[in-house]
């Protein structure tokens, strides 16, 4: 509270100092955060070191395709699309291609790239706090949110699926929501990219990840002016 202060005397009164301890909360529950997350599912993951892209001039007329999806010339209404294709198709490369157009314009909110080799990146534990730790990096007004939650219950990491996608997603972005902070017209990130989601395993936990997305966006359609890109092979 007094920090750097000399000469100074003082006489009754009380003083009480919140900030050393509100920083420290803050940063266990990132660090929390942090190890319950996969950052090599990340579009820029230093471990998927030189991923897999489309060379220049190649893949222009999907790429195009996207970006028209997505700024609304083309599908505007279809908040998911789903980018299928057999294996070696070059999905991926779309994918991450996209990612990182969509990156450099301070577009992209968050990306899971699953692997099925990777035992952090083959299933679904790390999927949510992966893009709760994304979304707190790029809006910062999430920040608190997302730190109360896991403060409150530290245990939230080891709750099923669906709770940790409404607590530690889905709740922070509605309330986000409900400040405004979407309909301000202060631009702001709003894709998510999720590829390879056939190598998550199970089709059981591939259908939930798909309907808790879809229920959330049905149910909170004019909160959540999000854009999901989907990639996968196309299984049932």
């Amino acid at each position: 509270m007094f920090q750097n202060s000399n000469n100074v005397l003082i006489n009754g009164g009380t003083f009480i100092e919140h900030h050393e301890n509100h920083r420290a909360q803050s940063s266990e529950a990132i660090k929390l955060l942090l190890e319950a997350s996969s950052l090599d599912a990340f579009h820029n993951s230093g471990d998927r070191f030189d991923p897999p892209k489309c060379h220049p001039n190649t893949r222009t007329a999907v790429l195009q395709k996207l970006i028209n999806w997505f700024i609304g010339e083309f599908g505007w209404d279809n908040l998911v699309l789903w980018l299928y294709g057999p294996a070696g198709a070059g999905k991926s490369a779309i994918a991450q291609t996209l990612a990182e157009l969509c990156a450099a314009k301070n577009c992209l909110l968050a990306s899971f790239f699953f692997s099925r080799s990777d035992p952090r990146r083959n299933n679904e534990k790390t999927f949510v706090t992966t893009l709760a730790y994304q979304l707190w990096l790029h809006i910062p007004e999430s920040r608190p949110i997302i730190e109360a939650v896991i403060n409150n219950n530290p245990a939230i990491f080891q709750l099923n699926f669906d709770t940790q996608f409404h607590t530690l997603f889905l709740g922070p972005l509605l309330q986000l929501s409900s400040t405004g902070k979407f309909t301000s017209g202060t631009p702001f990130p709003n894709l998510i990219i999720i590829d390879g989601l056939d190598e998550c395993n199970g089709a059981d936990v591939q259908n939930t990840i798909l309907n808790t997305i879809s229920n959330a966006l049905q149910h909170h359609r004019l909160a959540l002016p999000f854009r999901f890109l989907i990639a996968s092979r196309p299984e049932y």
